[in-house]
């Protein structure tokens, strides 16, 4: 019932890199934190800066720079949280790279792909364990972007590869390029695939279909007869309030990822 802030930026104190704030309960709008129960923060013991977090169950798990770390409610409203440390050795780098699950909640760095239970932090790239250091651009591993698709079980992250061809993918802003490749982890059968886009892309989202698909829809006319259809009448994405896997590149466009009626192996 608190709104908490990670990695504030204050008009008097500048960007808070180890700290969370939180508000009085049931009142965003209060943040004494020199009054007990009227708003607070708390600092992590550690020079390592909050990189992003994710939550597990009733507990925030906040990656930062070389270490993962619990953020705790403690049922104390005089101290109601605390921080413990979980690991000190795994890395993240990609502030926006961040996936949730029911069980754990992962991240990357460059020490590889990592999985956070809230009690260890392990490898999760096991079957891929030197792609990372192949693959992956160093200069740009900061803008790697993930997305969970749970239509197909899978996690897009989103990297520029060091098989870029620079002419290909120029310099936004003269700061960085878009990027190129996608790294898919099914979840649950724990397998990995790749893609090379033919334009950079930069992000990526959900949407949800806001009517289940009709006749009309269809457009079914004596050149596109109904048994050419490839969709199923049935398909989970054809209904209303279906997930829709969205990336947007450099330009401002916003792609459909996974859309049925046209979708081919490629």
């Amino acid at each position: 019932q608190r709104l908490l802030l990670i990695r504030p930026t204050l008009s008097t104190g500048g960007t808070q890199n180890q700290s969370i704030y939180w508000s009085k309960v049931q009142n965003t709008a209060q943040w004494r934190v020199d009054i007990a129960g009227q708003g607070g923060n708390l600092d992590a013991p550690t020079s390592d800066i909050i990189q992003s977090a994710e939550f597990i169950r009733d507990v925030l798990v906040v990656f930062f720079s070389n270490s993962t770390w619990i953020f705790r409610y403690t049922g104390n409203d005089a101290s109601p949280f605390q921080w413990v440390k979980v690991s000190n050795t795994k890395s993240t780098n990609a502030p926006y790279a961040s996936v949730a699950y029911d069980e754990r909640c992962t991240s990357m760095g460059n020490t590889g792909f990592i999985a956070c239970d809230g009690v260890n932090v392990q490898r999760y790239d096991i079957p891929i364990i030197d792609y990372y250091e192949t693959k992956f651009s160093e200069q740009y591993y900061a803008q790697a972007f993930s997305q969970r698709y749970d239509n197909l079980n899978q996690s897009w992250t989103l990297y520029v590869s060091n098989d870029r061809d620079p002419s290909d993918f120029p310099l936004v802003g003269g700061v960085a390029p878009g990027s190129d490749s996608a790294l898919i982890y099914n979840f649950l059968e724990n397998t990995w695939a790749t893609y090379t886009w033919s334009v950079p892309m930069t992000c990526l989202g959900l949407f949800y279909n806001q009517s289940g698909t009709t006749w009309a829809d269809l457009n079914i006319s004596p050149e596109n007869l109904w048994e050419n259809e490839d969709a199923a009448w049935n398909s989970y994405s054809n209904q209303k309030g279906a997930p829709i896997l969205l990336a947007g590149d450099t330009s401002g466009n916003v792609y459909w990822m996974d859309h049925e009626p046209s979708v081919t192996d490629n």
